[in-house]
């Protein structure tokens, strides 16, 4: 027999294994500083003496893996701890550095934070961070709380993660957000100056933080910073950063879509899903969450074969938190495009439980005021509205979301009756908001001055519009001209909404017409012969009828 494999070198081997739950023959060598062969006759005879034993493995190149015996691997575990302190440390890190190599950056993030090695924890756990916590949210809650306070400020990275996690719940969002003030102090307290890696990282954390204090100044800075060292990333770094893009580049696009910045956000999104394509797990992440804001954005095209591919990827995965918002968001706003209004409410009564009391909460509001509306509840979904608006504080919403929910509160007053509540709302909202814009112009058509609706409609554009924005404006315009005689305006306004519908897949914008205004819309282009206008406003989508958000009068 190998003299190797006896007495104390084959214990040795077995004490230098322990730290890790399995094994490949590879890395138990490295662990025990021998080689591979030496590794796998010692892994052999561990197995014949009934100590461990091989798991299933080894095809596609995968090595197979190594399990010593539970009770044994405890007992070596206990005696390497309190023989070779030392020793067990260096072993433990080896193998966190190993679960990261193998894509399990949750198992070497709870090791090195285990070990007490922040450093490391914070690279095992920004690659994939937005998916840890969705995925392993209490667990992090628990370690990451169990850090003594003064070692954990020390790593700004790390104290964000535990806000953005205790921020979701509850009775903890309190705590959640003197922990963003301490991530945000953490990170300008850094100061100096980083590589772009380094750069990118800090900037995320710094803007995410910021945001969540009511710093929206820095936060936009902080933004910048970001992306601008993102676009300096040589070819190296962007491989070395290709697990850790995704989620950075999923929360930059977060803020700024929290921040207002909506095509900033679409910006970041896209480039998420696009480092996202080398890995099918973070895709599964941004295929999502880019079918999101293309829903918002208007662009259904898009969106739908987004929600395809998500789909082929094992779609719908759990989702919880502000990051679930946008995927449930998507299947709503295309279930409001084939006119099926139950299914767009599941999606959004799935989101709303979800994101309790989440400040994304707001990002679901117009969805659940269409659905009120066309079904003939608008007071309903006002009382809802408001109530849901008064259990929460102030400072937990950011100023576009104030703007958001304040919309959809005015088209619910405007589905009502209640115009001049309406105008009260759109008085404190931002004029620059394509939301405002559509219902001030509404406010005008349903008050009887057609003229007024025009001219509005026309002069108060945010630009660049997104499709479905654009599609309702130019259908309020031919309305309102219709109704002033000027069919030669209205036309041309019916041809182009009809181009940006059909370019784009969307039916929703025919529902902000009143039933009788659209009926004349139809007659004027059957009269004019225009066939494709006529078919985009006469569509059925999934065999529906076009709901109506107003009364005709």
């Amino acid at each position: 027999m190998d003299p190797g494999l006896t007495g104390t070198a084959h214990l040795d081997f077995l004490r230098r294994i322990c730290v890790a739950p399995e094994v490949s023959a590879a890395f138990a060598a490295q662990l025990a500083g021998v080689a591979d062969d030496d590794a796998l006759a010692h892994l052999g005879r561990a197995e014949r003496d009934g100590l461990g034993e091989w798991l299933a493995g080894g095809d596609a190149g995968v090595p197979a893996l190594f399990r010593l015996a539970p009770a044994v691997r405890a007992a070596l575990r206990d005696d390497l701890h309190r023989s070779s302190p030392a020793l067990a440390d260096d072993l433990r890190r080896q193998y966190a550095d190993w679960c990261l190599r193998n894509d399990d950056p949750f198992a070497a993030t709870v090791e090195a934070i285990q070990l007490g090695d922040l450093s490391l924890a914070t690279r095992a756990l920004r690659t994939s961070f937005l998916s840890i916590c969705r995925q392993h949210g209490e667990a992090m809650i628990s370690l990451l709380s169990a850090v003594p306070p003064a070692n954990l400020r020390r790593h700004p990275f790390l104290v964000a993660c535990l806000a953005g996690l205790l921020d979701a719940g509850e009775g903890t969002r309190t705590r959640g957000r003197d922990l963003f003030a301490q991530a945000y102090n953490g990170s300008k307290r850094r100061g100096g100056r980083y590589d772009e890696t380094t750069t990118l990282v800090m900037g995320v954390v710094e803007a995410a933080s910021a945001r969540m204090i009511g710093r929206r100044s820095a936060a936009t800075a902080a933004l910048g910073r970001a992306m601008d060292a993102y676009g300096r990333l040589s070819a190296a770094q962007r491989h070395d950063l290709r697990r850790e893009l995704p989620s950075l580049l999923v929360v930059i696009g977060h803020t700024h879509e929290q921040l207002g910045q909506f095509r900033q956000a679409v910006t970041a999104y896209r480039a998420a899903h696009a480092s996202a394509r080398v890995h099918p797990a973070d895709e599964l992440l941004t295929a999502p969450l880019l079918a999101g804001v293309h829903a918002v954005g208007g662009t259904m095209t898009l969106a739908d074969e987004l929600i395809a591919r998500a789909r082929d990827l094992g779609w719908p995965a759990r989702r919880h938190g502000g990051a679930g918002v946008l995927d449930r968001l998507a299947e709503a706003i295309a279930a409001l495009e084939r006119f099926d209004l139950l299914a767009a409410e599941r999606c959004v009564d799935a989101a709303e439980r979800s994101v309790a009391g989440n400040e994304c909460r707001a990002s679901l509001a117009p969805v659940r005021a269409f659905v009120d509306a066309a079904r003939g509840r608008p007071l309903e979904g006002l009382a809802r509205l408001r109530g849901s608006r008064a259990s929460r504080g102030a400072i937990e919403r950011s100023p576009a979301a104030e703007a958001l929910l304040d919309t959809s509160q005015a088209l619910l007053h405007l589905a009502a009756g209640e115009v001049a509540d309406a105008e009260v709302l759109l008085t404190r909202c931002p004029a620059h908001l394509p939301g405002v814009a559509v219902v001030r112009s509404l406010v005008a058509l349903c008050t009887g001055a057609p003229a007024g609706a025009a001219v509005g409609t026309e002069g108060m554009r945010p630009a660049p519009l997104d499709p479905r924005t654009e599609s309702i404006l130019l259908l309020v315009h031919a309305a309102a001209a219709v109704r002033s005689g000027d069919d030669g305006p209205a036309l041309t306004s019916i041809a182009a909404a009809a181009a940006l519908m059909t370019a784009n897949g969307l039916h929703t914008p025919l529902a902000f017409l009143p039933a009788g205004d659209l009926g004349a819309l139809v007659r004027l282009a059957e009269a004019a012969r225009d066939d494709a206008a006529v078919a985009v406003l006469t569509a059925r989508s999934a065999g529906r009828p076009v709901p109506s958000l107003f009364p005709s009068s």
